[in-house]
């Protein structure tokens, strides 16, 4: 626990689970070992914001990141079969959703104007199809 409490502790070892990450990457048979990497970058990041909620923060707004983390989650896991044009169509999905709600989640009404942002959005999803 302390590993995600402290702030340098969890960097150093986010970092060395990413590095394996990429050396499984450039390897020859990188597809069973980067399931588990790829996945655990993303728990890494849900546990440590879990450890390091700040109590003022609305639950809808935790929960809103949480739910983001977990589309990235499904986005990494499918882009490893982008050779697949279904899974890699489910994945742009999934990650404009997961992009989507942390727009949502850290806009703040004096900040941000989401019907500013529609157009951009809309163009963005455009040009990824």
């Amino acid at each position: 626990m302390i590993l995600l409490k402290r702030t340098s502790y969890f960097v150093i070892f986010y970092c060395i689970v990413l590095i394996l990450d990429v050396l499984f990457k450039i390897s020859d048979n990188p597809l069973q070992y980067r399931y588990f990497t790829k996945s655990l970058l993303n728990l890494l990041l849900i546990g440590y914001y879990y450890l390091n909620i700040d109590s003022s923060i609305p639950k809808i707004k935790n929960r809103l990141t949480y739910l983001a983390l977990a589309f990235f989650i499904l986005v990494d896991l499918l882009f490893l079969h982008d050779e697949v044009i279904t899974y890699y169509i489910l994945a742009v999905v999934f990650m404009i959703l997961g992009k989507l709600i942390y727009a949502i989640r850290f806009s703040n009404s004096s900040d941000i104007n989401m019907y500013k942002l529609v157009p951009y959005l809309v163009l963005c999803f455009t040009y990824m199809m």
